[in-house]
């Protein structure tokens, strides 16, 4: 009955706009893309469709070298990583920081047919990790890692610690809303 508001809800996006960006820095961009991956893993065994949803539109653009106001949240930050220069008068620098396309692309490729490899995914969640500098959510990474296998508690865990830095870096990303109501 209230799907409209749901669809609204998810709608609300922090790129709607190149602008979006405005004063942030590629570590907290790097720290948002990670987010949004271990989110896309949850919601790949909480709700798939939504993580086939999520994956499908991020991917359709290809390429990932122009900003869309149609893209994801997750197709623009990775847009502005891996072409920083680009986007020097909006966002600070961190040339260390790659969001690794060909992983992450081949990543969401197979959320999007609804073929997992769990070692592949793992390992490519650790790798991003490094790629992306961020070192604050291997405890979540390992969760999600083994989500099936991992308690009710620890799940639990993982989605408020993911939640709470989502929150706390911007609460407007697209897949907010989504990892919220797991």
């Amino acid at each position: 009955m209230l799907d409209w508001l749901r669809e609204e809800l998810v709608e609300a996006r922090l790129f709607r706009t190149v602008w979006g960006a405005n004063n942030r820095t590629a570590d907290d961009l790097a720290n948002m893309m990670y987010l949004c991956l271990l989110s896309l893993e949850i919601l790949r065994h909480e709700d798939r469709p939504q993580a086939v949803e999520y994956s499908k539109r991020t991917i359709w653009l290809g390429g990932y070298n122009k900003f869309s106001p149609s893209g994801t949240d997750l197709y623009n930050i990775m847009v502005m990583l891996s072409n920083q220069a680009e986007y020097e008068n909006l966002i600070k620098t961190n040339y260390d920081v790659s969001p690794g396309l060909l992983e992450v692309t081949s990543y969401l490729r197979r959320v999007y047919a609804g073929t997992p490899s769990q070692l592949q995914d793992r390992f490519i969640l650790i790798n991003l990790s490094k790629l992306l500098q961020v070192h604050d959510y291997s405890n979540a990474r390992r969760i999600v890692g083994f989500w099936e296998n991992a308690t009710a508690v620890d799940k639990r865990w993982a989605v408020n610690n993911i939640v709470s830095n989502m929150r706390r870096l911007s609460p407007s990303l697209d897949i907010f809303q989504l990892i919220s109501d797991v």
